[in-house]
């Protein structure tokens, strides 16, 4: 397991940027006035699935946001139907817990990217929502945050 490394990086003008190192991903967690910013850089891979989970919400946890934007346009790679089944599955059924155990408010997951990371189809979107997670994918930043239904 990789450690997870912290970095705070505090402006006395906006609010609290945090970064967590993934293996060779970055996870950074970037509140707004409205909703939670949460972006993924890196190279797509199952092998962190779980931890990557787990940290989001985590995240959430800690902001308690209602509406997040989740960023992976700074992912790289391709997704088999496999790993696009197994990332949907896990972090619907840890939201699902989290929710049920008080953990996180309910919360609208607005995902954006670009093919070949995020499915025309909606593959993973269709299991994540089957799952009980409110979530939408789109390739337009525009799209996603009129269904958050924040201002930009």
């Amino acid at each position: 397991m990789t450690p997870l490394i912290r970095c705070r990086i505090i402006s006395l003008m906006q609010p609290t940027v945090t970064q967590f190192k993934i293996g060779q991903n970055l996870l950074t967690a970037d509140p707004r006035k409205n909703y939670l910013r949460i972006s993924l850089d890196g190279v797509s891979s199952n092998s962190h699935i779980a931890e990557t989970s787990n940290q989001i919400l985590e995240i959430c946890s800690l902001h308690q946001a209602t509406k997040i934007l989740f960023d992976v346009r700074g992912l790289t790679g391709n997704m088999s139907t496999l790993h696009r089944f197994t990332m949907a599955s896990v972090f619907a059924a840890k939201y699902v817990l989290a929710r049920c155990t008080g953990k996180i408010p309910h919360s609208r997951f607005a995902v954006i990217g670009n093919a070949p990371i995020v499915d025309k189809g909606k593959f993973e979107e269709n299991v994540a929502i089957n799952r009980g997670l409110p979530v939408k994918t789109f390739t337009e930043l525009a799209q996603a945050l009129e269904w958050l239904d924040v201002n930009q």
